[in-house]
């Protein structure tokens, strides 16, 4: 069993270092940030489509390793790259947000989805994970093109995302000081 697991998870690491080093740099400068954070749920949606067409243990180790590897090598980075335009403050927020309600939002949400399917038995197998994928691949999709179009703006016009709110953030605590020190005199 052991001997199972490395070998799936070197293939992932495997894939994950040749995805680290001939496509993630090649593949956003090639395409832009938005296409190429849209190319993330469409290559994850394709792989499941593999997944769900062959329904073998090997395709299911390929498909498995092979999201993984998508995830490590090009979908982090590019993830990464997106906090660039953005003051600290934004992205000590966002990064939080993603890592603890992002991440048990997306756990609930497949429990309660195999929950679901095996309730209703496996003649609808096929057809709700159809569904399911299908809306979670085309949201994230539109997420993806609109965060994309608001990083390549911001990088265009050379602007840093929430610096108007610490802008406004320091004319408040000026104008608090300045208030303060009138009511003291």
């Amino acid at each position: 069993m052991s001997i199972f697991l490395y070998q799936t998870s070197f293939l992932m690491h495997f894939l994950g270092f040749f995805i680290s080093l001939f496509g993630t740099r090649a593949l956003i400068e090639w395409l832009g940030e938005k296409k190429s954070l849209v190319l993330v749920p469409i290559s994850y949606g394709i792989l499941l489509l593999f997944l769900m067409a062959s329904y073998t243990k090997y395709s299911f180790i390929f498909v498995s390793s092979a999201i993984q590897a998508i995830h490590y090598a090009f979908s982090f980075p590019l993830r990464e790259s997106l906090y660039i335009p953005t003051v600290k403050e934004i992205k000590f927020k966002s990064k939080s947000w993603i890592d603890t309600f992002g991440a048990k939002f997306g756990r609930l949400n497949s429990s309660a989805f195999s929950w679901l399917v095996n309730w209703l038995g496996s003649g609808y197998f096929f057809s709700a994970h159809i569904l399911f994928f299908g809306v979670i691949a085309s949201l994230w999709g539109v997420v993806a093109y609109h965060l994309g179009a608001r990083f390549e703006k911001a990088i265009e016009h050379n602007q840093v995302i929430g610096a108007n709110l610490v802008q406004k953030d320091q004319e408040e605590k000026k104008d608090q000081a300045v208030e303060e020190n009138s009511q003291g005199t």
